[in-house]
């Protein structure tokens, strides 16, 4: 049976629109897929550029904020001192009685030597349990010593060295308990020698009751004094005055 032309015609259009359609999904869909993910990336490509761009223009600027906030970190780590030992407590406060104000009567001092307030290190302690304890080893001027040890100079570390080796700083806190009587005057004093003390030193506790006289009174106090290892800064032995050291040989 012949198909009419009509029929031919017909038969030529759906042929034709299977075609178009199986073109449409099998090869543009497919490229318009690439071209969406293409056009992603793009526009990703182009915000990092953007924000490339104005990283560069800023250059300078973060520059120099960086080097100012080093300079300000230098200037804050210089205060603190290496080490402060038990030696140096004593002297500051005989310094501070014995020496710079007068009116101050002693009755008692005791210390609470070198508990961690920052650093790995007191994280590592909190740590710690009966069960599994570990060996702890503090950063020591000979530990620093090899070959390989990186110099620093206290006060002049670079941000990278800043950056590197924050986490070998380590802070420490001395509590000094004191109990004395003074004047009004001398209190006032020894407020005074504690704030403008070129130690790091605060008062963290302090209670002032009257004493038996009118003029004197009875004042428990606990300062804080506090130091930073891990600064490049040495320790100096305290100047001791007045103290004999007697004969070198004890059979003379």
């Amino acid at each position: 049976m012949k198909m009419k032309d009509r029929d031919k015609a017909a038969l030529l259009v759906v042929v034709s629109i299977i075609i178009v359609v199986a073109v449409y999904f099998l090869v543009f869909s497919k490229f318009n897929e690439k071209t969406d993910t293409l056009t992603e990336e793009n526009n990703t490509l182009t915000t990092e550029v953007d924000r490339l761009r104005s990283m560069e223009a800023n250059k300078q600027q973060v520059e120099d904020e960086t080097a100012e906030i080093t300079k300000e970190i230098n200037d804050i780590l210089v205060q603190f001192p290496a080490d402060y030992r038990t030696e140096d407590i004593i002297v500051e406060m005989n310094n501070m009685y014995d020496k710079e104000i007068k009116a101050v009567k002693m009755d008692s001092e005791s210390f609470s030597v070198d508990s961690i307030f920052y650093g790995a290190m007191l994280e590592d302690t909190a740590a710690t349990t009966e069960e599994e304890t570990e060996d702890v080893t503090l950063p020591t001027d000979e530990a620093a010593e090899g070959e390989e040890a990186e110099e620093f100079v206290a006060g002049a570390l670079t941000t990278e060295q800043l950056i590197n080796n924050s986490a070998d700083f380590v802070g420490y806190t001395s509590d000094v308990s004191l109990s004395f009587s003074t004047s009004y005057i001398g209190f006032k004093k020894v407020v005074d020698y504690i704030e403008n003390n070129e130690a790091r030193m605060v008062i963290k506790e302090c209670s002032v009751t009257e004493g038996d006289s009118g003029n004197r009174y009875n004042v428990n106090m606990t300062i804080g004094i506090y130091r930073v290892e891990g600064t490049g800064a040495t320790y100096e032995a305290p100047e001791i005055d007045g103290i004999k050291d007697g004969t070198p040989n004890i059979f003379k």
